[in-house]
């Protein structure tokens, strides 16, 4: 697809709705794609990411996509609430994860909790998220 390479991940919604992520092919920053019925829409750069590995959709205006940030040569995992509804005015902001290198893949089991799992130079790293707040180890790290 023009514009991306590559996508990572993807989730849909609906059986005509879904959501792609990846890399853009022209800075390497995060993207996200809306796909309807087969045929992908316009690429929205979401600022503040590198690349966008994994998606989960809470509901049909609401998704949560992970991946990672290069900020001085040094990568850390990313949260990056996106909608499904108005792409470029629905990413909200990124969420930089201390204590991760990359987050790669993400899956909500409802519309209040996700987990995220990722790693952290050789060792793998698990979140979870709910309601909103993000824990590690059971212990809170921020809310998003």
């Amino acid at each position: 697809m023009p514009g991306t390479n590559p996508l990572w991940g993807v989730q849909c919604v609906s059986v005509s709705s879904c959501v792609a992520v990846g890399t853009n092919s022209v800075d390497g920053l995060g993207v996200v794609v809306p796909v309807t019925n087969g045929d992908p829409g316009s690429v929205t750069t979401v600022n503040g990411t590198h690349s966008l590995q994994g998606v989960a959709c809470e509901s049909a205006d609401s998704c949560l996509a992970v991946g990672l940030n290069i900020p001085g040569y040094k990568p850390v995992g990313i949260l990056a609430p996106v909608g499904t509804a108005v792409w470029s005015d629905n990413v909200g902001t990124v969420q930089s994860v201390q204590g991760t290198s990359i987050l790669s893949g993400v899956a909500c089991g409802s519309t209040t909790s996700c987990e995220a799992v990722g790693t952290h130079g050789s060792k793998g790293v698990v979140l979870q998220i709910s309601l909103g707040v993000i824990y590690q180890l059971g212990q809170r790290i921020f809310t998003l």
